[in-house]
């Protein structure tokens, strides 16, 4: 129940019982226009909040590097990665007898595993890391294959991915802090988790 006070600030009389029926109604009708009229503030407030919200979300994702290499996004951090896989294609340009010794020319195939390697490696110890790794060097290597190589203060890790395709990259590593020495082969066609963990 709103308490019965007149509208408009008047000299004191008396109200008829009609009067102040009116009265009291035309208050309700006010007080329902200033309620109608905070809530429609407040949706205009909250529309222009949920709005400016998703306009920010999507600002955000627009932000995001839409770079791409072999079909996988590279983050914004990552954005070196690019110009790293660039910069390897120099050996695509290692044409026959290209040493004058008689070395052959490096498959595509060949470059395109490696570098794809590269690039999926890079991202998925980003992505589980939140961590920059260092970037490797990517260069020609003997019977057409290419290395892959990190050398930090850390470790030093080599993977080689032969000339053939069909066949397992190999490797070998030394962590320079414990002195442990690591060597085998790899499926550069999935996941190599426990290197990552290596590395970090």
């Amino acid at each position: 129940m709103i308490p019965y006070l007149p509208i408009e600030n008047t000299i004191p009389r008396l109200f008829s019982p009609r009067e102040k029926k009116l009265d009291l109604i035309k208050r309700e009708e006010k007080w329902r226009d200033d309620k109608l009229e905070s809530w429609t503030i407040f949706d205009t407030v909250s529309s222009f909040s949920e709005d400016f919200t998703l306009r920010i979300f999507h600002n955000h994702r627009e932000k995001k590097s839409k770079e791409t290499i072999f079909g996988l996004e590279v983050p914004n951090e990552l954005s070196s990665l690019i110009s790293l896989v660039e910069r390897s294609k120099y050996i695509l340009d290692l044409k026959d007898d290209w040493d004058e010794n008689g070395s052959k020319p490096y498959f595509y195939d060949t470059w395109e595993k490696s570098a794809r390697f590269v690039t999926s490696f890079m991202i998925d110890f980003w992505r589980k890391s939140f961590v920059k790794p260092v970037e490797p060097n990517i260069y020609h290597a003997p019977e057409s294959s290419i290395d892959i190589f990190w050398k930090t203060e850390n470790f030093t890790l080599l993977i080689n991915i032969p000339r053939d395709i069909t066949k397992k990259a190999t490797f070998s590593g030394k962590n320079n802090l414990s002195g442990d020495e690591i060597k085998g082969s790899l499926d550069t066609s999935k996941s190599a988790d426990w290197l990552i963990s290596w590395m970090e």
